[in-house]
């Protein structure tokens, strides 16, 4: 996750694909470490194990220079300790990123971020399905909302439809990556 889908979302990262797998790792991804994740997130909340979070840069800041721990002062001793194991990486390219990960054997990654971090991915082609959901909002006025954004024009990818899923008024789509040779 980014730091802004956690702003705007606060999304529940415990989410397991297999009842019995390990629990999930939280990772959040910072381009710019200027601005402070609020420490009251729900991915610093139990029953989320401690996670990792990856800066832009050569060098990883500590912990607590990158969580907003001054505004929340119902934080108990222990929540803060919990933030304080976070480890803190930094990267170059988020191909640093998803390098580390394989090393340590991480077989399921979920990209949960925005256009920008979604881009970073694509470029380095390390995205191997996307998940839409199509949603009743509907608004006027123009707009360069994007799921995915880059800088420069990158090569293109194409997917195959492979799931459609209908909850209430969601729709949700699920793509998978045709390779280069088409097969």
């Amino acid at each position: 996750a980014s730091r802004r889908s956690i702003q705007n979302d606060n999304p529940n990262l415990f989410v397991r694909s297999d009842l019995h797998a390990r629990h999930p790792v939280p990772i959040v991804i910072l381009k710019d470490s200027s601005q402070k994740i609020p420490g009251n997130s729900r991915i610093f909340k139990s029953p989320h194990p401690p996670g990792e979070l990856w800066v832009s840069g050569s060098s990883a800041p500590a912990i607590t220079d990158m969580v907003n721990l001054d505004d929340i002062l119902e934080l108990t001793a222990t929540e803060r300790k919990n933030i304080e194991r976070w480890k803190v990486y930094s990267y170059q390219s988020v191909r640093d990123i998803y390098d580390s990960l394989a090393q340590r054997k991480f077989r399921k990654i979920l990209l949960e971020g925005g256009p920008t971090l979604n881009g970073f991915f694509l470029k380095e082609d390390l995205i191997d399905e996307i998940f839409f959901t199509l949603e009743p909002y509907v608004w006027a006025g123009s707009t360069q909302d994007r799921i995915i954004s880059t800088p420069e024009p990158i090569s293109l990818k194409k997917f195959r439809l492979i799931r459609v899923e209908r909850r209430s008024d969601e729709v949700f789509f699920r793509y998978k990556k045709i390779p280069a040779n088409g097969n």
